[in-house]
């Protein structure tokens, strides 16, 4: 069931602090060319990351919902 889900950066949240690339623990997230790169092989969605970012720019969700946002399609609620 987890890997039904998925952790997203919102880059128009995002300050570039590196909070998040600090306290994960699985080497999963890092700080390249001012953009947060998320190794989904290594994130064990532990959620450490999204708990450390002081601007709420990352997130665990469904994969649906992180699909339909990439391509700008809106999902009816």
């Amino acid at each position: 069931m987890e890997r039904d889900r998925k952790l997203v950066w919102l880059e128009d949240r995002c300050i570039r602090c590196g909070l998040c690339v600090g306290v994960c623990p699985f080497d999963a997230l890092k700080l390249e060319n001012n953009m947060i790169i998320i190794d989904h092989e290594k994130c064990t969605l532990c959620g450490l990351c999204v708990k450390g970012c002081p601007v709420a720019a990352l997130e665990i969700r469904p994969q649906l919902e992180a699909i339909a946002k990439e391509r700008g399609v809106e999902l009816a609620v």
